[in-house]
C-alpha cells in the first residue's frame, strides 16, 4: 500500500485537480434545474451534507451525482475527494494523504485536513474518505467521516466529531 502526504495551498490543490482531469472530459456546471438531457436531470453538487454526531457523512447523494453527471474529477481518488468536499476554503493549509496506489488498486482512502481555519472555535477539520474503483475507471465514495480540532481554550485538541465551544 502506498502512502503519500502532501500539503497544498487551496490554489495549488485546485491546480492539481484540474491537471488530473483531461481537457476533453470537461463539463459545464449547472445549478439544479428542471431541464433534462437524455432524460436525466442536470444539477451541480453543492457539497457534503452535515456530519452526524458520530462524524459519519451520508454519501448516497454524491454517488447519485457521480452516476448521473459523470464529472471528470472522479477519475482519481484525490479529484473525487475535492469534488465531494467542494474545497473552497479559508484554510491556511490543506493536507492530503492518499493511502493506496490508485494506478493498480481497487480501493483508496483519502484524508483531507484543513488547518488554520479562520474560525474562533474550530482550528482544523479532517475528512477521511474511502473510495472503490468502478469498472468504468471512476471512483465511488463508499464512506466519509468528519472530525475537527478546536482552537486552544475552545474545547478538545485532538480530532473528534464533538462540537467546539
Amino acid at each position: 500500500m502506498m502512502r503519500m502526504l502532501r500539503r497544498f495551498t487551496p490554489l495549488g490543490l485546485l491546480g492539481l485537480v484540474l491537471s488530473a482531469c483531461s481537457a476533453g472530459d470537461q463539463r459545464e456546471d449547472e445549478k439544479p434545474s428542471a431541464r433534462t438531457d437524455a432524460g436525466r436531470r442536470s444539477w451541480q453538487w453543492q457539497g457534503p451534507p452535515r456530519a452526524s454526531a458520530s462524524g459519519e457523512i451520508a454519501v448516497e447523494r454524491f454517488d447519485e451525482y457521480v452516476r448521473t453527471q459523470k464529472p471528470a474529477s472522479v477519475r482519481s481518488p484525490i479529484g473525487a475527494a475535492v469534488e465531494f468536499l467542494r474545497l473552497r476554503t479559508q484554510a491556511r493549509t490543506i493536507g492530503v494523504e492518499l493511502n493506496a496506489n490508485p494506478e493498480v488498486g481497487r480501493s483508496a482512502a483519502v484524508t483531507v485536513t484543513l488547518d488554520g481555519l479562520l474560525d474562533d472555535s474550530v482550528r482544523a477539520q479532517r475528512y477521511v474518505l474511502a473510495f472503490t474503483r468502478r469498472g468504468d475507471g471512476t471512483w465511488r465514495l463508499s464512506s466519509a467521516r468528519f472530525s475537527q480540532r478546536c482552537q486552544p481554550g475552545r474545547g478538545h485538541q485532538s480530532f473528534s466529531p464533538k462540537l467546539c465551544l
